[in-house]
């Protein structure tokens, strides 16, 4: 969709659509208004981020906006501030390509102006031009990379957003940019990961480049880690609180119907044996939550159980989550 296009009506009709039933595709390209000249683009940069955080509000419509690299006009650090541009609208993708020299069109027709470089077969990818250098274009092919694992992939939701907003708040891209740079350093990008080891590699990032509130941050990353899906226990980076008699206190909170009802409406009638196949209960230093109403709140040590919920439809998350009380046993 052309965003800046929606208007208000359109806007209205959207607000209660069924979560899920569409999902956008923008293409902003860049925020550089010499570069969107240079490629005929009337875009209207205000009113898009008007309605992208409209439609955000919603939380019913999915959203993946497009940059691209290479653009005329567009050097690295002009790139960097349309990133951050668009990375502050906080859509659930933001999706980065490169410029493509096809045959046909005005950039092609354009190409020995702006002293483009490219490849000689389909699709033509842009190699460098007179703003941007091959090297530059390299950094950028890491960071898309990078954006890809740990931002698109919704893995890390909340741990890059503690990130981001605590310590590159003048920069998201320059988190990418020293993340990717690490990857470089460790030799990572050749090798392959599995999700543990991803997990693995921005814990020991954040330590030695960040390192500040260490120990929350590793109870950020395992609640990102535990909301994917159903495990049976945490990998061995994270601190594993034991909670007394776990096991039959669970028990207890699904027996209890009130705790059913509130939690878990749709297994009101369900035997505890099999709404396990669908929940896990796992306790945090921190209050975790409170986080995600406020990514900036200072959270003192307070052991909380998260109640992780797995059986419904969802768009925006991969879980529901509640902060619960699993009471005491009584002495017999």
């Amino acid at each position: 969709v052309t965003a800046h296009l929606l208007d208000d009506d359109m806007l209205e009709f959207l607000r209660d659509c069924k979560e899920g039933l569409f999902q956008f595709e923008i293409g902003v390209q860049t925020t550089n208004q010499e570069a969107l000249d240079a490629v005929g683009r009337r875009d209207d940069f205000e009113r898009l981020s008007h309605v992208v955080k409209t439609i955000e509000s919603y939380q019913n419509i999915h959203q993946h906006l497009d940059l691209i690299a290479g653009l005329p006009y567009e050097g690295y650090d002009s790139f960097e501030k349309s990133f951050n541009d668009v990375f502050a609208l906080q859509i659930e993708q933001l999706q980065l390509g490169f410029l493509k020299m096809i045959k046909g069109t005005g950039m092609r027709a354009r190409a020995e102006e702006f002293e483009y470089e490219y490849k000689n077969y389909a699709p033509y990818e842009v190699l460098c031009n007179k703003f941007i250098s091959y090297d530059e274009i390299l950094k950028l092919k890491d960071i898309e990379d990078i954006l890809e694992r740990y931002y698109n992939s919704n893995n890390f939701s909340l741990s890059v957003k503690y990130i981001t907003e605590n310590y590159y708040s003048e920069s998201a891209f320059k988190f990418f940019e020293d993340l990717a740079n690490y990857f470089n350093e460790m030799g990572y990008f050749h090798l392959a990961q599995g999700k543990n080891q991803l997990y693995s590699i921005l814990a020991d990032f954040y330590k030695e480049k960040i390192g500040e509130n260490y120990d929350l941050f590793m109870e950020i990353l395992k609640y990102d880690y535990v909301s994917l899906g159903k495990i049976s226990s945490v990998p061995n980076i994270f601190n594993k609180i034991e909670v007394k008699d776990m096991k039959a206190r669970v028990h207890e909170f699904l027996h209890d119907r009130e705790n059913l009802e509130k939690y878990l409406p749709k297994h009101v009638d369900t035997p505890a044996k099999y709404i396990l196949k669908y929940i896990h209960f796992e306790c945090f230093k921190y209050d975790i939550l409170k986080l995600k109403e406020d990514i900036h709140a200072k959270l003192d040590e307070q052991e909380t159980v998260i109640l992780f919920v797995y059986d419904d439809i969802k768009v925006f998350e991969k879980s529901r989550t509640h902060k619960v009380e699993l009471k005491e046993l009584e002495k017999k």
